[in-house]
């Protein structure tokens, strides 16, 4: 039969669809008055459904109480349904769980055996917190043995600067540390500018603290350097010289190992020093003309103006007697003496030749050698 007080006079019996709801509005399902029953089943059912899934429940909490690791897998802005909450819970679940797990494995290894060392009182599978006691308990004890120990030291203590001082007069308490050649290389010849006296025997061989040191005086096995320059011998291995050294050119010499060559005077010959030369000679002689007076010439007559000749030269040579005597000069002409004049370069120089002096500037000292 036909529907009677439906809202919308519908000719179906169809109640939830005909009949009108008059109820007070309820914001939090959607339903407002006035609304066909079916609206209102259809908002119903979905609320439902909704809680079933737990999309449409929004639990209220607290942010305070949520903590940071439960915070972080919640939705940062808008409502947090219960699905977001139970998942949030489970994943910070999940993530404790890596966490206790990781902790575990940390724990097991801070709980294997120890190597207790020097700790007393407990055993290698002692607790962590027995063997951290152990520790804190040596620890101390260490403390107060530092504490004597640092009294103790201050009370010997040495300073920086004297420090020398006891490391000399406990090496010179040694008994052979006070020899001289232990500061010495072996077989090596140096300068020494002090005394001696007193120090080396007749023979040069050291005497107390100079033990096995002697003077380099060609005895107790020392080479003789007394009045000699040392020089590097030329047989020490390289064959590459420099000119001025290399025994390979002419005049440079040869030195091996302990030879003793050379001299204090080096003498000149002319044969051997002096280049081969010769000397010229020059000399110039000026004649102005000259005459020779001769008792031989008497007149022939008293007017004097012949004369009488003891031969035809002296004829040449002499003038009339009634005028000045003729002027004569040196003959080169082939008719007579030859104008040359020898001269003799006599000889300079002394005898016996004396060497003249090789020394180089020099300083006198005494060489001393560490022989084992």
């Amino acid at each position: 039969m036909a529907c009677s007080n439906c809202f919308n006079g519908c000719a179906d019996t169809i109640s939830d669809q005909c009949v009108k709801y008059t109820g007070v509005d309820i914001p939090g399902l959607g339903i407002a008055s006035g609304d066909p029953l079916l609206v209102i089943e259809n908002q119903i059912i979905n609320k439902i459904l909704e809680l079933m899934t737990g999309e449409g429940v929004i639990p209220i909490i607290d942010p305070l109480e949520l903590c940071p690791l439960v915070s972080g897998f919640l939705p940062v802005s808008g409502d947090i349904t219960l699905n977001q909450v139970i998942s949030a819970l489970i994943r910070s679940i999940c993530a404790l769980d890596v966490r206790i797990t990781a902790a575990e494995g940390t724990l097991t290894t801070l709980n294997a055996d120890y190597v207790i060392g020097c700790l007393t009182g407990v055993s290698p599978n002692s607790g962590t917190h027995a063997i951290l006691q152990a520790a804190v308990t040596k620890l101390c004890s260490v403390s107060s043995d530092l504490t004597t120990l640092t009294a103790e030291l201050f009370a010997n203590y040495v300073l920086i600067s004297d420090i020398n001082s006891y490391i000399a007069a406990y090496i010179s308490g040694i008994p052979t540390s006070t020899l001289y050649n232990t500061r010495m290389i072996p077989y090596t010849a140096v300068p020494y500018f002090g005394v001696t006296v007193g120090f080396f025997d007749i023979t040069g061989a050291g005497i107390g603290q100079w033990e096995k040191i002697y003077l380099c005086n060609g005895q107790n096995l020392t080479p003789d350097l007394r009045g000699r320059v040392l020089v590097g011998n030329t047989t020490m291995g390289n064959t590459a010289f420099n000119p001025a050294v290399d025994p390979a050119i002419s005049g440079n010499p040869s030195y091996a190992q302990n030879d003793t060559i050379g001299a204090n005077l080096a003498v000149l010959t002319s044969a051997g020093q002096l280049p081969l030369h010769s000397h010229s000679t020059i000399v110039t002689i000026t004649d102005p003309g000259h005459f020779h007076p001769n008792s031989k010439i008497n007149p022939v007559n008293g007017s004097g103006s012949e004369l009488n000749y003891d031969s035809v030269g002296d004829k040449e040579h002499y003038g009339i007697m009634n005028t000045l005597p003729a002027t004569t000069g040196l003959k080169g002409n082939g008719n007579g003496p030859s104008p040359n004049v020898t001269v003799t370069v006599e000889p300079t120089g002394g005898s016996p030749v004396q060497g003249h002096n090789n020394i180089q500037p020099v300083h006198a000292t005494n060489y001393i050698i560490y022989i084992p």
